[in-house]
Parts: structure tokens; C-alpha cells; sequence
């Protein structure tokens, strides 16, 4: 995660039409993440068996690739 995290900042500061609010919500949405992803992670492991974890990952790429979908497409109307 650490060389995306500033490569995202440096995109969405060059691409999107409001920086400085949009690297506020990237930065709180991984400060969530880091705090929320393990706890779920113990969580899911201690209550499913070694199959559980899988379906945790997946679970989390399909609820994530509607926000890569979204900022994509406001990359390209903002002309990136």
C-alpha cells in the first residue's frame, strides 16, 4: 500500500476538479480502512474456518470496484 498511497494523492490532486476535498476523503477513507480491514479480518477468522477468508477478500474487491468504476469515470470527464 505504501507506494499507491501517495501515487493516488498525486493522481487525484492533477485530475480532479476539487483536490483538496477529494485527498481529505481519500485520506480518511484510508486511515478507516487500516483501523477497520484487521479487526474485520480477526473477526472473520476467528468466527469461519480457513474458507471464510477468501469470501472476506472477494466480498471486499466487489464492494470496491464500484468506487474504482467511479473514479474513473470522473477522471475522464475531468479530462484525465
Amino acid at each position: 500500500m505504501a507506494p499507491v498511497f501517495p501515487t493516488a494523492i498525486a493522481w487525484l490532486t492533477r485530475h480532479h476538479p476539487a483536490p483538496q476535498r477529494a485527498n481529505s476523503v481519500l485520506l480518511v477513507a484510508g486511515m478507516t480502512g487500516s483501523t477497520v480491514l484487521p479487526a474485520l479480518v480477526i473477526v472473520v477468522a476467528q468466527v469461519t474456518t480457513a474458507r471464510g477468508m477468501p469470501c472476506l477478500l472477494a466480498s471486499l474487491a466487489v464492494l470496491i470496484a464500484p468506487a474504482a468504476l467511479l473514479a474513473r469515470r470522473a477522471t475522464s470527464r475531468a479530462g484525465g
